[in-house]
């Protein structure tokens, strides 16, 4: 069965929704309650056990997994779209730019669609300029120095 240029692949959209959800199930704390509410479960006096307990839970099952998985997705699909042409995608990072920026001004400060279509703009580079190997050794290299920080 062959594909369109254009047609969507699901299991991605998929994959790429169930990380939003467990995104927003992270952030939800963070929309309704102080900042520092989503690291310090105690921050306004005694917590119940059951408030350590779902703290300690979200913390253990989606600190990090979701992230990574929404990250990796948005690589894979940005290496996807990087057979267009160079125009088409750094208009398509540009407009989640915008996105980003208005989201943050209005919505919310932690917003990540900012951040990403910047380092989407400086992969992209590396996407069209690097053989296959060398990209994914850069991108080891990458998650690497990340853990770091």
């Amino acid at each position: 069965m062959e594909q369109s240029s254009r047609q969507r692949i699901d299991a991605l959209d998929a994959l790429r929704g169930i990380a939003i959800l467990g995104i927003l199930l992270l952030n939800i704390s963070g929309f309704a309650l102080l900042r520092v509410a989503s690291f310090n479960p105690m921050h306004s006096g005694e917590a119940t056990f059951a408030d350590k307990l779902t703290w300690m839970g979200l913390n253990l099952f989606t600190q990090g997994k979701f992230l990574f998985i929404f990250a990796l997705l948005f690589g894979g699909t940005l290496y996807l779209l990087s057979q267009r042409s160079v125009a088409w995608n750094v208009s398509r990072l540009i407009i989640l730019a915008l996105i980003g920026i208005i989201h943050t001004l209005l919505l919310w400060e932690g917003d990540i669609l900012f951040p990403y279509s910047i380092c989407g703009l400086f992969v992209l580079f590396f996407i069209k300029a690097l053989p296959i190997k060398r990209q994914f050794i850069l991108g080891w290299c990458s998650i690497y120095l990340a853990r770091l920080f």
